[in-house]
């Protein structure tokens, strides 16, 4: 049996213009989706990053990632 448990965790984000587009990033990932406001290029990251942060649970590979990042 396969059980689903939240995981909140808090990720710096950076904002950065780039001619027209604002692109987001966050130093836990090589992930620098870009939209046509800070709202915008926000939830593209979340996106992102919820996808990332899945395949590495996935993979169980979270703990190495947070740690080579220094986030742990």
């Amino acid at each position: 049996m396969a059980y689903l448990m939240p995981i909140n965790l808090k990720l710096p984000i950076e904002f950065t213009k780039k001619k027209k587009w604002i692109v987001a990033s966050c130093p836990v990932s090589d992930i620098f989706p870009q939209g046509d406001t800070e709202d915008d290029a926000k939830k593209r990251l979340s996106e992102a990053l919820n996808l990332f942060l899945s395949s590495c649970i996935d993979r169980r590979t979270l703990n190495d990632i947070l740690t080579e990042t220094d986030y742990v």
